[in-house]
């Protein structure tokens, strides 16, 4: 088993171990323990965690942490002020009305019925991606496959112009490294969270500029049309749009690439789901459960509180992590499988309560019609032979592959 030194810090713990390892280490040290390093507290049992997500005594306010970041790369406010000011707004980063009204305008944008008509678009595009890839004996999963596909998706669903859509991803990847901790160079990484949040913000203000003089039918249009109605101002359509973007496109790229990794360490498995496809989905939902592209999810007290048997006080960081919650024996029986025939699993790798991720079935449609038409056009997939996978690790909230190359007959 992989142990952890009590003084080393999570992000070079789950740099040097796999999934199973990272979580194997932290529930080690208990259903909740504080990181020595980080001076934050880390918890590792499933019930424990659904209390931290869903229980008022914890706040979607994380501003100490970014506010905590940014002085680590000694950055004045200023300096960061265009993130903080984005990010703030986000339904993500909300408590009570104002989350309320926030995710409802979000939901407005990205309501089932949206999302159902949206579906061919989303086959089209994986369609034309695999097109794009036909005839090749290896390609990158995620260059060719998984990074393009979430971001035509959201541009598609923005209507923004083929031409912007490198930029979005580049801001969005910006703001969700710093978000999420970021690793390396901290004062770097603030400030390109702080130009990606200044370019987008500024885009996504001119665009629902654009949309209130007229309908687009895309998602900033269905936002702007509910704005009024909830008494939401021009940042809090953008800060929402934002968010969508965020979450919607790295860490579903993410996603992507780490359960065809997991997929892939399963011998027999895929070979099985090209006969079986209708088994692809509860796979992928494994998939997602043993390696979710969020590590951790956090919140900070608002008061002192009982957590467990820890005296969380007042102001402190809690961070859940789904790594290890999501492997909780009590919860999920023989955790470290991929089982098909788990049904109903109360996985937290989308979070969750109130602040449950809004975009989780448009991820889930974009991966089995991603991973469902790639197993029907490709007699076999397999690791390349010569090239390695390469896991990213550029912050600890968030993890997934710089390349996966395989190998296609």
């Amino acid at each position: 088993m992989i142990t952890q030194a009590a003084a080393e810090p999570l992000l070079a713990l789950k740099t040097r171990t796999t999934p199973a390892e990272f979580a194997a280490a932290l529930r080690a040290r208990g259903p909740i323990f504080r990181a020595e390093v980080e001076g934050f507290r880390v918890v590792t049992a499933h019930d424990l965690a659904l209390t931290v997500l869903k229980d008022d005594a914890f706040s979607a306010d994380r501003s100490a942490f970014f506010e905590g970041n940014a002085r680590a790369a000694g950055c004045p406010f200023h300096r960061v002020a265009s993130f903080f000011g984005v990010v703030k707004k986000m339904m993500v980063n909300s408590d009570g009305a104002a989350h309320a009204k926030r995710r409802k305008l979000a939901a407005f944008g990205l309501a089932d019925s949206v999302v159902d008509e949206f579906s061919p678009a989303v086959e089209r595009a994986v369609a034309a991606l695999l097109d794009r890839a036909a005839g090749k004996a290896e390609l990158d999963f995620v260059a060719d496959l998984a990074l393009p596909l979430p971001n035509t998706v959201l541009a598609d669903l923005f209507a923004v112009p083929q031409g912007a859509r490198a930029d979005f991803y580049r801001w969005a990847n910006d703001m969700t490294q710093f978000f999420g901790g970021g690793s390396g160079d901290p004062h770097a990484a603030a400030a390109r969270a702080d130009e990606g949040a200044a370019r987008l913000g500024a885009y996504l203000q001119e665009l629902v500029s654009r949309r209130r003089d007229g309908d687009a039918g895309d998602f900033i249009s269905r936002l702007v049309r509910a704005q009024g109605a909830l008494g939401l101002d021009d940042s809090e359509v953008v800060s929402q749009a934002a968010m969508m973007l965020v979450a919607g496109t790295v860490t579903t790229t993410d996603q992507m690439a780490n359960d065809l990794a997991v997929l892939l360490a399963e011998p027999g498995l895929l070979e099985l789901l090209r006969a079986r496809p209708a088994l692809l989905p509860a796979a992928i939902e494994e998939a997602t459960r043993l390696d979710p592209s969020v590590n951790f999810v956090f919140r900070c007290a608002r008061m002192d509180t009982a957590l467990g048997d820890a005296r969380v006080k007042a102001g402190e960081l809690v961070f859940v992590s789904t790594h290890a919650a999501n492997r909780d024996p009590r919860v999920f029986e023989r955790p470290d499988e991929l089982r098909l025939d788990r049904t109903g699993s109360p996985h937290l790798s989308y979070g969750a309560g109130a602040h449950y991720c809004l975009g989780a079935r448009l991820g889930r449609i974009q991966l089995v019609a991603l991973l469902s038409a790639l197993l029907s056009r490709a007699t076999r997939v397999r690791p390349a032979a010569v090239r390695p996978a390469v896991r990213k690790h550029q912050s600890l909230g968030f993890s997934g592959f710089e390349t996966l190359p395989l190998a296609l007959s």
